[in-house]
């Protein structure tokens, strides 16, 4: 049951490893606006959480059978959801110069979105103690 209840947080557990590396990046762009000839950072928030879920082929369906030949093997797939995958320098872009007016609303707009998904969170853990008490 608790194998169910984490591939169930994992896609959480992705989304929040995300939001606070770009929460990073972004407040590193803002303490280093001032300083010369230092590049801003960011990802596409979107896109790279698609690459990552694309390569994360056991969140859901990590434990099925495969009766077929032609059934795609999930047990041999590597789980890209640790942080070290999500810091690798394929998803960081750099944009040129800082821009800070720009980074300070992404990095507010960014933590909000984390607040949200801790709420969410938060809530999911609360049905699963309805569930189990009863």
């Amino acid at each position: 049951m608790l194998d169910k209840i984490n591939n169930d947080f994992n896609l959480n557990k992705i989304l929040l490893n995300l939001r606070a590396y770009r929460e990073e990046l972004l407040a590193s762009n803002i303490a280093n606006s001032n300083t010369p000839k230092y590049q801003s950072s960011d990802i596409n928030f979107s896109k790279t959480f698609d690459r990552i879920l694309n390569n994360t082929s056991t969140l859901k369906h990590k434990n099925l059978t495969v009766t077929s030949d032609k059934h795609i093997d999930t047990q041999n797939n590597e789980n890209l959801s640790d942080r070290n995958v999500i810091e690798d320098n394929s998803y960081v872009s750099k944009n040129g110069a800082v821009n800070v007016d720009l980074d300070r609303i992404n990095f507010v707009h960014n933590g909000l979105k984390y607040h949200a998904d801790i709420v969410f969170i938060n809530n999911k853990f609360r049905n699963i103690m309805n569930v189990i008490q009863g």
